[in-house]
């Protein structure tokens, strides 16, 4: 209810495989995964997503609270980490700050399988090399 008063729209689906299926069907501001689905993992699609180059923002929600399992889940790919529980208003702050830096690596590097071109250190010594 919380997340339609911020005209946040919600999708949810069952597990992991279902959320993997929706992930490219629609376009996302935000995934927010638990990290305990069936069949397929959070953490275990996070780090899917990433290794197929997914650059939408993830959000890791779980149950599972120590440094080790936060660095695990940071570490996996994700954009930010919740421990439940939580309150809503919280979840609510996360999604808008993950929304406000939306595309904001997108402009910056250029990927290519295992290359990555960052744009902004290409300019810097092209730069360097003209004053030179």
């Amino acid at each position: 209810m919380l997340l339609k008063k911020q005209n946040i729209t919600v999708n949810w689906v069952q597990d992991g495989e279902a959320a993997y299926d929706a992930v490219y069907a629609d376009g996302y501001d935000v995934l927010v995964l638990d990290w305990m689905m069936p069949l397929l993992s959070g953490l275990d699609l996070c780090k899917r997503l990433r290794e197929e180059d997914y650059q939408g923002k993830i959000l890791l929600l779980t149950a599972k609270d120590t440094l080790a399992d936060k660095v695990e889940g940071l570490n996996s790919g994700a954009d930010d980490y919740l421990v439940k529980p939580f309150e809503l208003e919280e979840l609510v702050a996360r999604l808008n700050a993950l929304c406000r830096r939306q595309g904001q690596y997108s402009a910056e590097k250029l990927r290519y399988g295992a290359y990555t071109l960052e744009s902004s250190g290409l300019w810097r010594t092209a730069r360097r090399a003209a004053t030179a």
